[in-house]
């Protein structure tokens, strides 16, 4: 009897043991996705804010929430093009 009990236990811990670590490496891993960004992305964001600045700015409409996360390259080239064509659409009337 001792010995089948030892080695239910045995198996038993070592399924737990495998079964941790799956659940730890799958929390590093959701975890470690929110540190990657995706510059298209955060271009697309920029853009998005840069446009509708530019536009409500030029055409004086009011002022515009926007993310402003500036020390992220993508975000800010993506809004300076938004900008610049938010602005053109206004002058010109689109």
């Amino acid at each position: 009897m001792d010995v089948v009990y030892d080695v239910w236990w045995c198996s038993y811990r070592i399924n737990s043991y495998l079964i941790m670590k799956r659940v730890l490496i799958l929390i590093s891993v959701l975890l470690l996705q929110g540190c990657f960004s995706d510059s298209d992305a955060d271009y697309d964001y920029g853009y998005g804010d840069g446009y509708g600045s530019g536009y409500n700015t030029t055409c004086k409409i009011r002022a515009t929430m926007i993310k402003g996360d500036w020390d992220n390259k993508d975000y800010s080239k993506g809004y300076r093009a938004g900008y610049t064509d938010g602005s053109y659409a206004c002058r010109n009337g689109e």
